[in-house]
């Protein structure tokens, strides 16, 4: 399963009986996984992945609003 969203592509692939794997990333050189290499529940994997990108671009959002010292 592959969609795009907010600049961000996700990717959610079945790698066996009941078991997956994801990741997001922006470009090739931005890639990014949730920490996990496989989920045995395609809900928590998606939900999962979700969370870790939000946060992901939560923390870039406050990045780029810092000063620079």
């Amino acid at each position: 399963m592959f969609w795009s969203e907010r600049d961000a592509n996700f990717v959610v692939c079945k790698v066996g009986p009941g078991h997956y794997r994801c990741q997001f990333f922006y470009s090739p050189r931005e890639q990014f996984g949730t920490g996990r290499e496989v989920y045995d529940d395609l809900q928590q994997c998606v939900t999962v992945l979700l969370q870790v990108q939000a946060d992901h671009e939560r923390q870039a959002a406050m990045g780029a609003s810092r000063p620079a010292r």
